[in-house]
């Protein structure tokens, strides 16, 4: 049975896209907002409404799902004149998939209160692959009821969702943490490569070690990328969004268990290979830094 939900998607980049397939394959009416209008044509030819500004996204649908770049792009998606909260009417529903800082997700909790709409981070994990697959792993969090309204959203995306609770932020500190149990793998697999090629152990030795020791395909996919070298091949995350999401981490680590020691040392590997060129780059590359200056 058609859902009785209109989903309106702002922002179709490498992650957005994948999520605007899925939840049209899977038969939502479906609006659609994108800066760069071109990019939404091919779900227009599939029967979506395009819409011209958030606003308008905002006012043809029950649910705003929003996938864009940072704190910055969300908070004006939802706050300008032409946003978000201009066109949502009371009772419907901001779900965020983008990775926003939990002092966001705070923020837009309050702000959708008061304007009688709700606020449900969706946070994400996986690469644009995964989301154009449907395979991504949804971390919810946010009231009962509208965390159940969303559900199917999610699951059109979604191999798992797992909801951590009713207040929004929890889903941000847990994408942050998960995204920091990746990036220090990743800072370790660096440092490991970097004292091998020290001491005269071959790249094969390490590349067979990650490869029985990480279960999880995406790590043994950066395991080889780092071993490979191979930073310019299938790009899904670039070094300038990874350094984002480190600083968001962070901030949140300074803001209550301060036990994040990893990030001020990958902060600076991150910004000394974006001075190096690096910025397009996967955002792997950073561990190049190790390689570069192992003493």
């Amino acid at each position: 049975m058609k859902s009785a939900e209109k989903i309106a998607v702002i922002g179709l980049g490498k992650m957005g896209t994948g999520l605007a397939h899925n939840i049209q394959k899977s038969g939502f009416d479906l609006v659609v907002f994108n800066r760069t209008a071109p990019k939404a044509q091919v779900f227009v030819d599939s029967g979506a409404t395009l819409a011209r500004t958030p606003r308008e996204a905002a006012s043809q649908a029950s649910i705003v799902l929003t996938s864009l770049m940072d704190d910055n792009s969300v908070r004006q998606a939802v706050i300008s004149p032409n946003g978000i909260l201009a066109g949502l009417t009371p009772g419907s529903i901001h779900l965020c998939a983008t990775t926003i800082s939990p002092d966001l997700a705070k923020e837009l909790t309050e702000l959708h209160q008061k304007h009688g709409s709700h606020f449900v981070s969706s946070t994400v994990i996986g690469r644009p692959d995964a989301a154009q697959a449907g395979k991504l792993f949804t971390l919810m969090a946010g009231d009962k009821d509208s965390v159940e309204r969303c559900k199917p959203v999610c699951e059109s995306y979604s191999s798992k969702t797992l909801v951590l609770g009713k207040e929004p932020y929890l889903a941000n500190c847990a994408k942050l943490s998960v995204n920091y149990f990746a990036v220090a793998n990743l800072e370790l697999m660096g440092q490991l490569y970097a004292y091998g090629e020290a001491v005269g152990i071959n790249r094969e030795f390490y590349a067979q070690l990650f490869d029985t020791s990480f279960a999880n395909p995406t790590l043994k996919m950066y395991a080889r990328k780092i071993g490979d070298k191979a930073f310019q091949d299938n790009i899904g995350f670039e070094l300038t969004g990874g350094l984002k999401d480190v600083k968001l981490m962070q901030a949140a680590s300074n803001a209550t268990s301060c036990s994040l020691s990893y990030t001020p040392i990958i902060i600076e590997k991150m910004e000394k290979a974006i001075s190096m060129g690096w910025a397009a780059c996967d955002w792997s590359v950073f561990t190049e830094c190790s390689v570069q200056n192992r003493c």
